[in-house]
C-alpha cells in the first residue's frame, strides 16, 4: 500500500497492488521488478496489506549487477508544501553489502519527477 497524507492525515492518494490496474499504473523500467504475492522464502511470508505486493525476487532473489527501477506510470498532482504531503509506503529489504568482484553495496532510493523532468532523491540517503 502507497499513499499520501497531508499534515492532518488526511489520505490524498493511495494504491495498493491488489487489483489489475496497478499492473498498469506501475511498471519497471529495467530489472526485474513485478507485481503479485510473495513466494520468495527469503522474504516476507505476505504483503504488508492484501495478497500482492511489488517486488524485485518476487519468486527468487534478485539479479546481481542489475540496476532495477518501478515507476508509477499515472498522472499524480503533489499538493501544495503548505498541506505538507507525507509519501507513506512499507518496505522490507534484504540487500547486497557488496565485495563481490568489488562492487559496491545495493541500495534503495525513493525518487520524484519535477514538472521540469528532472529526478529528486526525497529518501535518506
Amino acid at each position: 500500500m502507497t499513499g499520501i497524507m497531508d499534515v492532518r492525515g488526511v489520505t490524498l492518494w493511495r494504491e495498493g497492488f491488489e487489483s489489475k490496474a496497478a499492473e498498469l499504473n506501475w511498471a519497471p523500467t529495467r530489472g526485474n521488478w513485478l507485481i503479485g504475492p510473495p513466494a520468495n522464502t527469503k522474504g516476507p511470508a505476505r504483503a504488508h496489506s492484501g495478497a500482492r505486493c511489488a517486488a524485485v525476487g518476487l519468486r527468487t532473489n534478485y539479479l546481481n549487477n542489475v540496476s532495477s527501477s518501478l515507476v508509477y506510470t499515472q498522472p499524480l498532482q503533489i499538493p501544495d508544501k503548505s498541506r505538507n504531503p507525507m509519501l507513506r509506503f512499507w518496505h522490507w529489504f534484504a540487500i547486497d553489502f557488496g565485495n563481490d568482484c568489488s562492487q559496491g553495496p545495493d541500495y534503495g532510493q525513493v525518487k520524484v519527477l519535477l514538472p521540469d523532468r528532472t529526478e529528486e532523491v526525497i529518501s535518506p540517503t
